[in-house]
């Protein structure tokens, strides 16, 4: 079958699965060009590397290293469609996007993965992980100073209601635990269902033994959570953040831990990122035993690598037919889309 015939796809950031996979855009007709391997965060492309890319290619593959600014976009003669690995897409203007007729999914297909990195480290602090690992190596034995707590019969308050806090309930629903959440696009009846109690902002961080963040990055939501919300919470709570590292005033957190505002963090999102730098004051509590910091990997199991994988390859077969793919975080970009598919295709035809 030669039904993608002409057309090119770049696989900017393979993941170990994707060359397997990208035989299937293959056997279309469609040829494949691999970039640098998703861990290399060296490799990143410049904006006018980036504005040729648009113009040779019909479609990107990628997660969050190459940027989609407006000045690249305006540039995507060629550029159909956008497939992403999972499903932060800060990293591209939408709106000019969807001018310029890109169609942009993602593949929100790692939740499972999150909720449980997520429970997993509230567990770890908890139960105090690193304090016992590091007083076993020097040949001590359990002692009162390493009484942890118990999960059972804590709060537990959600920032976001969407489809990780979902899971994570799932998931804790017979812990015992009690439920409160803040999300102004879910309603009091809507939470109920979830067997969670809506609360206000401020009522959330005051009343809850830990905090769980789950939002997306926009303008509106970029630093929401600084000194103010770690003030209100109690000595004793956790603050989680699974998320993105931007929704939190960093120089906040660390000084409620560093003046043990709050019992200890959870973060697998940062500031700086790609990697997060030696010098950032992040890395110096994240050597404290109350500190568990992760490299952005609440998503990275085999398991949800397969399939974010295998969804961004179905995405864009799809969007090359000229078939609307799954997941579309830009609407309105898809009349744009169609017609540029439409004018590709008789292109291509007339060669």
């Amino acid at each position: 079958m030669n039904e993608l015939k002409g057309k090119r796809v770049l696989i900017s950031e393979p993941m170990p699965q994707a060359y397997e996979a990208a035989r299937r855009l293959e056997a279309l007709g469609c040829a494949v060009d691999f970039g640098a391997v998703i861990s290399d965060r060296t490799s990143k492309k410049t904006a006018e590397e980036m504005k040729q890319i648009v113009k040779e290619y019909d479609g990107f593959i990628g997660m969050s290293r190459e940027k989609f600014p407006r000045e690249v976009l305006q540039e995507a003669d060629r550029l159909c469609v956008i497939a992403k690995y999972g499903i932060g897409v800060d990293h591209i203007d939408l709106q000019a996007a969807s001018e310029y007729g890109v169609l942009v999914s993602v593949s929100p297909v790692n939740r499972t993965s999150v909720a449980e990195h997520t429970i997993a480290l509230m567990l770890a602090l908890l139960k105090r992980l690193r304090a016992s690992q590091r007083f076993l190596n020097r040949d001590n034995w359990r002692c009162p100073e390493l009484a942890d707590f118990e999960l059972a019969e804590k709060t537990i308050g959600f920032v976001g209601l969407g489809g990780i806090t979902r899971e994570v309930i799932t998931r804790l629903n017979g812990w015992g635990c009690h439920f409160i959440g803040y999300d102004p696009y879910v309603s009091s009846e809507q939470a109920a269902a979830l067997n969670v109690q809506a609360v206000s902002w401020d009522a959330l961080f005051e009343t809850a033994d830990i905090v769980s963040l789950h939002l997306p990055l926009t303008e509106q939501t970029l630093h929401c959570v600084g000194q103010k919300e770690f003030d209100r919470m109690k000595p004793s709570a956790l603050f989680i953040n699974t998320a993105r590292g931007k929704l939190v005033d960093q120089a906040a957190l660390i000084q409620a831990v560093r003046r043990k505002a709050i019992a200890g963090a959870g973060i697998d999102v940062a500031q700086r990122e790609e990697p997060i730098p030696p010098d950032d004051p992040l890395m110096e509590i994240a050597g404290w035993d109350n500190v568990i910091v992760t490299p952005h990997s609440a998503g990275w199991t085999h398991e949800a690598l397969q399939r974010e994988t295998d969804l961004t390859i179905d995405n864009m077969i799809l969007a090359l037919q000229g078939k609307l793919p799954s997941f579309v975080v830009n609407q309105d970009a898809v009349d744009g889309w169609r017609s540029k598919v439409k004018k590709r295709t008789s292109e291509e035809n007339e060669e």
